[in-house]
């Protein structure tokens, strides 16, 4: 029992919460402002030289002058160029919508297989007429 109580005694010990007391022995006296703008000046005063002491001047010397061409193009006359598939080349106009050049691109197929349906129509014919 007594090596229980032991125990029980140290582990009272450990998880025991002490609670500190305040001590308010401070000798500050907090008085009222009496001339704001003094008060101003010494705080600008402290913060310019904390500012120096951190950050040194900083100076920058050019050696010699930088000239920067600048293109005057016309960007409306410029076009986009894309390939896709075999290789066939569309140039977008601005004003042009995707229906638009998707329906360009269909017309041109249906008449590429137009002519190949008149290649075709006109070997027929040659050979029934020979």
């Amino acid at each position: 029992m007594n090596q229980f109580n032991s125990r029980q005694a140290e582990y009272e010990l450990m998880t025991k919460k002490t609670i500190p007391t305040p001590v308010f022995n401070d000798s500050i006296k907090d008085e009222a402002i009496q001339d704001i703008s003094k008060a101003l000046d010494e705080y600008k005063n402290m913060r310019d030289a904390e500012i120096k002491e951190i950050q040194p001047p900083i100076r920058i010397q050019i050696a010699e002058q930088i000239d920067i061409p600048i293109e005057t193009d016309d960007p409306i006359s410029q076009k986009k160029q894309v390939q896709w598939g075999e290789n066939v080349e569309h140039v977008f106009d601005k004003t042009q919508t995707i229906y638009e050049s998707a329906l360009m691109k269909r017309i041109q197929q249906l008449e590429d297989k137009v002519d190949i349906m008149m290649k075709t129509l006109t070997q027929i014919l040659d050979n029934t007429n020979k």
